[in-house]
């Protein structure tokens, strides 16, 4: 993982106006301390604009993250939200940002659909 990071952060040098940057959490941070990707961005001239919490790329979050039926992947999902705030506060950043797009009622032959399938 700590090559995923410093070959995006070769790409951002390229970019003379960039300000921030947006990471994804847990992945980004993965084998660096939070101090150690804020000092690398800091000597860029750079800040963490938001951060991403990753609740879909793993297969456990296919059919929901934190409105899943399955007590474990809900709570897996809330403990990765909160742990994700936590180090936005730690850090500074004001932004998080959460897609559920895995989140929903409309996976194949879930409901109904004649029956007209309530939310």
């Amino acid at each position: 993982m700590k090559k995923k990071l410093l070959v995006k952060r070769s790409h951002v040098e390229r970019l003379y106006q960039l300000k921030g940057v947006e990471l994804s959490y847990p992945s980004d941070f993965q084998g660096y301390s939070p101090e150690m990707v804020m000092d690398k961005l800091r000597n860029k001239n750079l800040e963490i604009s938001a951060i991403n919490i990753d609740l879909f790329s793993k297969p456990k979050w296919q059919k929901g993250s934190i409105t899943s039926l399955d007590n474990s992947v809900r709570r897996d999902a809330v403990e990765l939200v909160k742990d994700g705030i936590d180090l936005a506060r730690k850090l500074g950043v004001k932004n998080i940002n959460l897609w559920l797009g895995q989140d929903g009622h409309d996976y194949l032959f879930q409901i109904t659909e004649r029956s007209g399938g309530c939310l």
